[in-house]
């Protein structure tokens, strides 16, 4: 699928979810992931089997997780006049106010309630998705972000 494609797929939603694995997330899970990895069977379907020759890079990319990183698909949502609803990813809440310009949800049960409740409030779901695309052209255009970027690492523009 094109940008453009995607693009016009985004613009025509009253709402766009970010569905996001939690940033540093400490479980039975993540740290399997550390010792085992699924194995494709064909048809037969898939398996688990254990990944010690990748150990070292999935402890790697594992560790990694717990640095802040904000996702394009964050800024990219509101710039296209859409309400964004959310998991609550690193530091996000320093980028767009939460209830204003962004929406958080903890569990599939809250977010099955923002979706129907926002669906059912439309004034509410264009306010934010307002405000959000405002918020972006004020504060988080590319070049704004790239500066940031840049400076972040000592390397101003």
């Amino acid at each position: 699928m094109s940008q453009e494609e995607w693009n016009s797929i985004i613009s025509r939603s009253k709402i766009s979810l970010c569905l996001n694995e939690a940033p540093f997330y400490i479980g039975w899970r993540s740290i399997a992931r550390l010792f085992f990895r699924r194995a494709w069977l064909g048809e037969s379907g898939s398996s688990v089997k254990i990944d010690v020759h990748n150990f070292l890079d999935n402890v790697r990319t594992w560790w990694q997780k717990r640095i802040p990183n904000i996702k394009a698909r964050h800024f990219e949502i509101p710039a296209l006049r859409t309400m964004q609803i959310t998991q609550h990813a690193d530091n996000l809440e320093e980028y767009f106010v939460p209830g204003k310009e962004i929406v958080f949800y903890t569990d599939t049960k809250d977010l099955i309630g923002k979706i129907r409740y926002y669906l059912a409030h439309d004034e509410e779901c264009e306010a934010i998705a307002k405000a959000g695309y405002e918020r972006v052209l004020r504060d988080h255009t590319r070049e704004k972000r790239l500066y940031y970027l840049f400076s972040a690492i000592g390397q101003p523009l």
